[in-house]
């Protein structure tokens, strides 16, 4: 994804604005990923979200499925953060 941003219509038809964190394509599932925030803290932590994401529909968003999924994830993010 090329935009810093993603905008998400919830169920009651508003926009809203997410900051992307990470983007990445795995080849294991052949499946595109996105990691992002809202930039709101719980205990002291900031909220992120991930889903699997579709580069031609990016209105199109997936729940994470798998627990190898989220150990690739969480790796992927310890990698940025070092």
């Amino acid at each position: 994804m090329e935009d810093k941003y993603l905008n998400i219509t919830d169920t009651d038809g508003n926009i809203l604005e997410y900051e992307i964190i990470l983007a990445f394509f795995w080849s294991k599932t052949n499946k595109y990923y996105i990691v992002y925030t809202d930039n709101t803290y719980e205990n002291d932590k900031i909220n992120l979200f991930a889903s699997i994401y579709y580069p031609n529909d990016n209105t199109k968003l997936e729940k994470i499925k798998t627990q190898e999924e989220w150990n690739e994830i969480e790796s992927r993010l310890g990698e940025l953060y070092e």
